[in-house]
């Protein structure tokens, strides 16, 4: 991921630093979403959803704000973050899968195969 950034960047060089941490975020969130998209069982995939949402750059720009960070400073934070490698295995791992209640993640489940989504945007 970091390789088609800095391709984008290269590229496009008026690309303004605002603009690629959004392509960033987007491109995470593909990532992701194709991963999850091959879990075959629907309570680890819903569980993923509920505990790990996908990335949304107004709620990363409030919570790294909250740690110091802005302008150009927070969005080079969010473009690193985008394709750290620890960051994109928590996105995949499984925290609460026990603690969520089954019928939950069953009407959830269910309600994306009547949609007929194999992801889910919360």
């Amino acid at each position: 991921m970091k390789a088609i950034l800095e391709n984008v960047k290269k590229n496009t060089p008026t690309l303004s630093t605002e603009e690629l941490v959004h392509m960033a975020v987007n491109v995470r969130n593909a990532f992701v979403s194709s991963a999850r998209n091959s879990i075959y069982d629907k309570r680890a995939f819903t569980s993923l959803e509920l505990d790990q949402p996908l990335w949304d750059y107004k709620y990363l720009e409030s919570k790294y704000a909250k740690e110091g960070y802005s302008g150009e400073a927070l969005n080079k934070k969010v473009i690193e973050d985008s394709y750290d490698q620890k960051s994109l295995t928590d996105a995949m791992k499984l925290r609460n899968f026990d603690g969520i209640e089954d019928d939950l993640l069953y009407q959830v489940a269910q309600e994306m195969e009547t949609a007929g989504a194999k992801c889910v945007k919360w």
